[in-house]
């Protein structure tokens, strides 16, 4: 008999390979509650209903929702569950529905600025820099949030690290709940948050950008900025009556002069009435959407006659026209063209106009020192082109020049475009559309004007007392690839009141940008600009340029080599020196062949050099933290926006990148997708309204079951007028229908017992309809977010604690990772533990880690917040149960918060007795989750056996031992926690927030 071939370790591994979602799906489907028909059903219902009950509260939208079962065959149904909500933006749609386990269903914490900090946006083609509370309030009187059309802002992509314009999806508005924190980087570049909302930092562990929310920063920590935003836009020209309104020129006599035919075509339709005044006259009146004016016939015929109209005419038609606006002062006619060419000299004479220019109704002014006589000859000339009046006046014994310009259009556009005094200095919109040169040309007469150069310096620097001007300088400078940096000082000079000066520079390099200005040859790169060695030392790695050239060296070797081939790469002949230093820094390693071979350390650090060069290569500047202040008072509200495409944007002073999270539909919609398709092969059909006023998109999408990516099998617009926002689901699948107390019809009629404020409308498979009105239009309060509290995690998640912190002492992280524990808390917890209270938490080890976990659950720390739970509420409760069950009587009581283990929690009870509640049968028990209905484990619940420990003979029920008691009588119990302890995985994925 031949002897048994013994398996190997080496044998076994051959044999083991990685499975697909579909086989991980198939194997552990009971995990997501799909073991057979019949559940499946219920599942895929409940986490529909869930994720629309979800969306709808994020959105404060009060929910209707509609679950209609069709049945094709005895054991297939086609589920179609459709909401309210706010839907769900184009982008996201296929990851969300077709990408198993992407996302997680949790209620958004509101992440957001303060309404004063700016924000770049392009809207129509326009760039514009306002604060973000100016433009969510023309959407937004109350708080809320409201989706948003042709407006996008600069946002980074997270597989390339490069930023461009992205789609805004919601605009946001809420009252402010957290602390406010004003943090200052590098460069004066600075912005207001709140403390849970995100910035953006690097890991250092793995290199890779992570988001940490704003009370997590600490002095010297780096945050990350946008190198560059890159503007495609090239604006040619300027159409004047684009920033002249109706009603500024109703009180203007300004006169269009144009072609007779664009004059007779304007009044081609127009409606010819006759008006009684002192006598019957005739009037051709046009039309403007609903508003509608009259022209005296005598002033028709004298536009058509000369070729002119009213400017304001004009505007109230909304026509596009070329010509000249004519303007009168004194007697004297002034004429300048509608549309102006984009030049050069424009730019430059803006440029100078912000930096010292100067206005009243009807001229603009510049003053020049007598020596500025190029800079008097660019105004002059660029005036002339454009058909502008001015004079010259010496002014000698002021040593100066003033140049003025005539016009009141030319007076009124350059205050609005430039700004008028000197603390109110801003950017012309359209200067940032312009084409690179002409924005170059811009900043440097703004330079020339207002800026200087200290001699022998490679500085470049812009003085003003405009804050604005400041801030949009900057932007504007980023867009051209250069990072600006501010510093303002507080001058009182010879006033009363003390004034800000913002001074705005650039350095280096970076001054060869200019078309004026030039650096020295010695000039240095700006210090944003980092080499891969200084990014390492910034983000903690000590790698000199030495080594960096070993590992680049190393890095074209193949797995194994010899000497001769180290020789070669390394282009030496003495080998054995360059081996032996390669050998002491651990960088390469002798087999006992003879072969050298890369050591596992000096593959890691080729690794992470990737990934700096990576940064390097990005579109990212890093800046260390300089000042972090809190603020406590003031902002009511609190501002932000969705950019669906990587949830982030640019804001700030100087331009910081952001971040912002809004929760997702659904870890267990996927999963229903994934049943569906896997038991009929049948793609979900995905509906969704994120506008009222546009048309709804319409996916048919399967799950790639190998690489767990969407495949989008059909996509298009189409018209959903029933709905002004929403979702609608359509799943087919293998299932079985069945009433009972654990059906679809049971679970429906109990999730709208615990959501009163929930319209629910079902179609069973057998035709029937059930409608449960809501109760209360009163939407659940939204759970506050918290901390984790000591009491209430593991050693596990405490070790991933240490480990991932951003703190930089042990001390700082108990109080800045957990809540409740003050600075004399952490001391004491460190002194039981007996470790340094600075010492550095990633490198506490696993049994420092033990103790300290001891010490933590060892010492008397305050109960969490409670309000990061939401109760249903006695009214609440006994409206549910008057809606959905008949009885006589009908009571409820919610206890008040209590902690097990760190976790606050809230048991809530109902009672509904007599009427036409069977007096016969055993006592109904609904019990609830976090308000959803749990249908199975009744006897495993320890609800139930609370409600069988109770003597219920006391209150006149029937009662055998160890049983429910016997009566007309249902019973909620309703348990509302941030952790609900169970045996049951249902459960538990039942109750996340």
């Amino acid at each position: 008999m031949p002897a048994e071939k013994t398996v190997t370790a080496e044998d076994l591994a051959k044999g083991q390979r990685e499975i697909s979602i579909s086989e991980f799906f198939v194997k552990n489907k009971h995990l997501l509650g799909f073991d057979n028909p019949r559940k499946a059903l219920l599942t895929t219902i409940k986490e529909a209903c869930d994720n629309s009950l979800d969306a709808c509260e994020e959105a404060r939208i009060v929910p209707e929702i509609k679950v209609e079962i069709k049945p094709i065959s005895e054991d297939r149904f086609i589920v179609i569950v459709e909401d309210n909500g706010p839907g769900i933006v184009k982008e996201q749609i296929p990851r969300i529905f077709a990408k198993l386990l992407y996302g997680s269903k949790f209620h958004r914490f509101k992440q957001s600025v303060t309404g004063d900090e700016p924000i770049i946006l392009r809207r129509n083609g326009k760039i514009q820099i306002v604060p973000i509370e100016r433009l969510i309030n023309k959407y937004l009187k109350e708080e809320g949030e409201t989706a948003s059309e042709n407006m996008q802002v600069p946002c980074f992509n997270w597989k390339t690290y490069k930023y461009s314009f992205q789609p805004i999806s919601h605009l946001i508005k809420h009252k402010r709940e957290n602390e406010i924190y004003e943090i200052t980087a590098a460069y004066g570049k600075a912005i207001k948050v709140t403390g849970c909302h995100s910035l953006f930092t690097i890991d250092k562990k793995t290199l890779k950008i992570k988001e940490a929310e704003a009370r997590n920063f600490t002095i010297g920590d780096v945050i990350l900025a946008p190198k560059k935003i890159e503007i495609k836009e090239e604006t040619e020209e300027i159409n004047l009556l684009d920033y002249i309104t109706e009603t500024k020129v109703k009180k203007q006599y300004w006169y269009l002069y144009t072609k007779k035919e664009t004059i007779k075509k304007i009044f081609e339709n127009a409606k010819i009435i006759h008006k009684k005044t002192d006598k019957p006259r005739k009037y051709c009146q046009l039309t403007s959407g609903k508003r509608k004016v009259d022209i005296r016939d005598d002033s028709y015929k004298q536009y058509i006659t000369k070729g002119f109209i009213p400017v304001w005419l004009a505007k109230f038609l909304g026509v596009e026209i070329r010509g000249e606006i004519r303007t009168y002062y004194h007697g004297k006619e002034h004429n300048i063209a509608t549309h102006w060419p984009m030049t050069e000299g424009l730019a430059r004479m803006l440029g100078l106009f912000v930096a010292e220019g100067h206005s009243d109704k009807r001229q603009i002014g510049f003053t020049f020192s007598r020596e500025e006589r190029e800079l008097i000859q660019i105004v002059c000339e660029t005036a002339y082109t454009l058909g502008i009046g001015y004079t010259i006046e010496e002014r000698p014994e002021k040593n100066s020049t003033r140049v003025k310009l005539f016009g009141g259009v030319i007076s009124h556009l350059f205050r609005l475009w430039c700004g008028h005094s000197a603390k109110n200095k801003k950017i012309p919109e359209f200067i940032f559309t312009a084409r690179e040169n002409i924005r170059q040309e811009f900043l440097d007469y703004l330079y020339i004007g207002d800026g200087h150069k200290p001699p022998e310096k490679n500085i470049l620097v812009l003085s003003t007392t405009s804050q604005r001007l400041a801030n949009e300088t900057c932007y504007l400078w980023l867009s051209l690839g250069i990072t600006a940096g501010v510093s303002k000082s507080l001058n009182k000079g010879y006033r009363k009141t003390a004034s800000m000066i913002y001074a705005v520079r650039i350095g280096g390099k970076s001054l060869d940008k200019s078309n004026y200005y030039q650096a020295k040859e010695n000039a240095k790169k700006a210090m944003y600009e980092h080499s891969i060695t200084s990014l390492a030392e910034l983000l903690g790695k000590k790698i000199t340029y030495e080594m960096v050239q070993y590992y680049s060296t190393l890095n074209t070797l193949t797995q194994e080599t010899t000497r001769t081939k180290l020789a070669k790469a390394f282009s030496t002949d003495k080998i054995g020196y360059k081996i032996r230093i390669l050998e002491e820094k651990n960088l390469i390693q002798k087999s006992k062949k003879g072969v050298y071979s890369i050591t596992k350390h000096a593959k890691n650090t080729i690794q992470e050099l990737k990934e700096i060069e990576r940064l390097l290569n990005s579109d990212f500047i890093f800046l260390k933290i300089r000042k972090i202040k809190k603020i406590k008072e003031g902002h009511e509200y609190v501002y932000d926006i969705s950019v669906p495409e990587g949830e982030n944007f640019v804001a700030g002073f100087g331009g910081l990148a952001c971040h912002n999270s809004r929760g997702q539909q659904g870890i267990g919609v996927s999963a229903s997708c994934m049943y569906g398709q896997l038991t009929t092969g049948k793609p979900a059909k995905i509906t969704s309204k994120t506008n009222p006023k546009k048309l709804a998109h319409y996916f048919e999408l399967i799950i790639d079951t190998k690489t767990n990516e969407p495949k989008i099998v059909q996509e298009h617009d189409l018209d959903w007028p029933e709905k002004k926002t929403g979702i609608k689901v359509e799943i087919e699948l293998i299932a079985k229908y069945q009433k009972g107390n654990q059906s679809v019809d049971q679970y429906l009629k109990q999730t709208a017992i615990v959501n009163p404020h929930l319209s629910l409308t079902y179609i069973n498979p057998e035709g029937e309809k059930a409608e449960f009105p809501r109760a209360t239009n009163e939407l659940p309060k939204e759970p506050k977010e918290i901390k984790p509290h000591p009491h209430g995690i593991e050693l596990g998640i405490l070790i991933k604690m240490l480990h991932d912190t951003e703190a930089k002492t042990l001390q700082s992280f108990l109080q800045n990772d957990f809540c409740r524990i003050s600075s004399k808390v952490a001391k004491e917890v460190c002194e039981k533990s007996s470790l340094d209270c600075g010492a550095r938490p990633e490198r506490i080890a696993m049994q420092e880690a033990e103790i300290l976990y001891k010490s933590l659950n060892a010492t008397k720390i305050i109960s969490p917040p409670t309000d990061c739970v939401t109760p249903i509420g006695e009214e609440l409760i006994i409206k549910g149960l008057k809606k959905e069950v008949e009885a006589e009587f009908y009571t409820a009581v919610s206890r008040p918060p209590s902690v097990y283990r760190g976790n606050p929690f809230v048991v809530e009870a109902g009672l509904a007795f007599g009427g036409s509640i069977p007096g016969d049968d055993l006592a109904k028990i609904y019990r609830f989750a976090n308000r959803v209905p749990l249908l199975y484990q009744l006897s495993a619940c320890a609800t139930t056996k609370a409600v069988v420990s109770t003597t219920w003979r006391n209150y006149g029920l029937s009662q055998s031992k160890g049983a429910l008691p016997a009566g007309p009588v249902v019973i909620l119990i309703h348990i509302a926690s941030v952790w609900v302890p169970s045996r049951s995985c249902i459960l538990i994925k039942c109750t996340i927030w």
